[in-house]
């Protein structure tokens, strides 16, 4: 009889201590992330990133810290309120986020920062092809790839170092326009060239020579 009453204390105190967790749990309140601080604001390609949390909790010796990003690397320890991050060679826009949590709840905050590459874009025509000959009033068609990690300001096209048009940035990276030749006549260099984004006088180029014959009335035409 006795062990029988033993039996059913434990029990009973194994329940009251799983009701005690259980209110304990719903009582309780998720960590409180209020500040994410960065060593810098925008980087290079491989540089490092101190990252600081300002992490409230009613027992921070029960917290716990979990980081993740979009890109780049974490140098260990990634355990704690402040990490160490290394950029990726490819700039962009990357976020860091921090999970911290207690034992009954947790919360997370993101904060982005910019890796700037300063490599020159990539740009490429596509058509027309070097040596392309027109008819005078013929337009040119030109379709052009152009590309940077941290996007594009502008892509314009020259014609013999004068500007003809421009475009703004496009998310699929390709270019088409149209060329009047209406009033040309003989060689050209045909220039497109592209800026990055935030990085004025960082551009490249690709240039193709095409040739614009005009047309020669015969005497029935006169």
């Amino acid at each position: 009889m006795k062990k029988s009453w033993l039996v059913i204390g434990c029990l009973s105190l194994l329940a009251c201590r799983q009701v005690g967790e259980i209110i304990d749990s719903v009582e309780a309140e998720a960590p409180v992330i209020s500040a994410m601080e960065f060593s810098d604001s925008q980087l290079l390609p491989l540089d490092t990133l101190l990252a600081v949390a300002r992490v409230s909790d009613d027992n921070p010796a029960q917290l716990s810290y979990e980081w993740r990003a979009t890109g780049g690397s974490f140098i260990p320890p990634t355990d704690k309120d402040s990490v160490y991050w290394i950029a990726p060679l490819s700039g962009g826009n990357y976020t860091l986020t921090l999970k911290a949590a207690n034992n009954f709840k947790s919360s997370e905050k993101s904060k982005s920062v910019l890796v700037v590459n300063p490599g020159r874009p990539v740009v490429s025509i596509e058509s027309p092809r070097g040596g392309s000959i027109y008819v005078q009033t013929e337009p040119i068609a030109l379709k052009v790839k152009a590309y940077h990690d941290n996007g594009l300001s502008y892509v314009r096209v020259l014609l013999n170092g004068r500007e003809r048009v421009r475009s703004g940035a496009r998310s699929d990276n390709i270019y088409q326009f149209s060329l009047a030749t209406d009033s040309l006549s003989g060689d050209y260099w045909l220039t497109v060239e592209a800026e990055v984004f935030g990085q004025a006088g960082n551009a490249g180029r690709d240039s193709v020579r095409v040739r614009v014959e005009g047309i020669i009335l015969g005497k029935g035409n006169h």
